[in-house]
């Protein structure tokens, strides 16, 4: 996995991980005493709960540890802890996922462990609780009360977007309310991009090299807390307004679309084109709900995008999810919103990147459709030609005479 910028560690906090497996526990232990942080690993229930006395500023916990499962030595935990933690979890049933993501107070990740991943969300646990206790100082600390867990996260990609950004978190922080976190992902920008988003409260993870909008849109899906995860353009060509709407409508689907069906003249001509033939495309091969797969404003569970396991870099990431979501059979749906004229130098070659996606189409196609299939509707759409042509020779015979 490819390092982001690194987080800190300013003070020497206390970590506290429970984990059954002696080989796991050991190698969390010894990286985050390598990071700066004081570390206890233990791997029962009775264990956890006897070192009150640690006093963990976060804690690391397998769902899957002794005495029933996590979620009961969770419980014992907070007999004696208010500190944020971080569930590892494998993602392995909807039940197990949802469970991780009810938990009062808590991030969660999935058990195989990535350095980067781990280090950037435990930082991020404790720097909200340190902002909390900030806010509250004399707040009465018990249970998970003190800490904040979003419920939804807005993941917005930026590469040299100086000039759209701004304008893009200054009407994001005009909408959204303390259920919602900002996430900017800089992709390795060369103007001030990074300075703009320190000035507004948001996270920022940084790309120490540009990668594209695919890996940024990835990184932020992977750092993000909510359980629902909505993308946004930093151009501010999508209206910023429409959030709110479109997370009530991930309470029931698990994909939603934003449709660019106003201002759609702010498209340039050639990438309208492109929209309708890739549209045409997916439709013609039922490989994916609904139309304008390319919008850049859409969201999703991210339990459920997690487990596409998208590998997309560029500009075909939305292709690939769209694609991905109908294999898995996401319940997806759309809603209208605006298109405006696009601040600051587009990123996207029409050509290049069309190119890229329509690419894209075709290996995710074959990778989760049986290669006969796509056999048949060619040769079923060979067939209607055929059909078309005789019908155009002998205007006599009916459709089903012509063979």
């Amino acid at each position: 996995m490819e390092r982001l910028k690194e987080a800190t560690n300013p003070y020497c906090q206390n970590i506290l991980i429970v984990d059954d497996d002696q080989a796991t526990s050991t190698f969390l232990r010894h990286f985050f005493q390598e990071k700066g942080y004081s570390a206890k690993a233990v791997n029962s229930a009775e264990a956890a709960a006897d070192v009150a006395t640690f006093q963990p500023d976060a804690i690391v916990i397998d769902e899957r540890v002794p005495e029933a499962d996590g979620h009961n030595t969770l419980t014992k935990i907070r007999m004696h802890s208010d500190a944020p933690v971080l569930l590892l979890t494998a993602l392995t049933s909807a039940k197990s996922t949802a469970n991780a993501s009810n938990l009062a107070g808590n991030d969660y990740m999935r058990r195989l462990l990535y350095s980067d991943e781990l280090l950037i969300r435990l930082s991020a646990l404790l720097e909200e609780r340190q902002e909390l206790a900030a806010e509250q100082p004399n707040i009465e600390r018990s249970g998970a009360v003190l800490f904040r867990q979003p419920a939804v996260s807005v993941v917005i990609p930026a590469f040299n977007e100086e000039t759209g950004l701004p304008l893009v978190l200054q009407a994001v922080c005009g909408v959204l309310d303390e259920t919602y976190e900002v996430i900017v992902v800089d992709d390795g920008s060369s103007d001030q991009t990074a300075s703009v988003a320190k000035a507004f409260p948001c996270r920022l993870i940084q790309h120490p090299h540009n990668r594209g909008k695919g890996a940024a849109l990835r990184t932020g899906l992977q750092q993000a807390r909510g359980k629902y995860v909505i993308f946004l353009d930093a151009d501010n060509t999508y209206p910023a307004e429409a959030i709110p709407a479109l997370a009530q409508l991930l309470q029931h689907n698990d994909l939603v679309r934003g449709a660019r069906i106003l201002n759609k003249e702010n498209i340039p001509l050639l990438n309208r084109m492109g929209n309708h033939l890739f549209d045409a495309v997916v439709r013609f091969a039922n490989i994916a709900d609904g139309g304008d797969i390319l919008s850049g404003m859409y969201g999703g569970q991210r339990d459920k995008l997690l487990a596409l396991n998208l590998n997309s870099e560029k500009f075909d990431i939305e292709a690939e999810i769209c694609i991905k979501a109908k294999a898995h059979k996401f319940k997806c749906a759309t809603m209208p919103i605006r298109y405006d004229k696009r601040v600051g130098e587009t990123k996207l070659n029409a050509l290049h990147d069309g190119m890229r996606i329509l690419s894209r189409i075709v290996k995710v196609s074959l990778s989760i459709s049986p290669l006969w299939l796509l056999i048949q509707r060619m040769l079923h759409l060979a067939d209607t030609v055929r059909r078309i042509e005789r019908l155009e020779e002998h205007p006599d015979y009916s459709p089903n005479e012509v063979r």
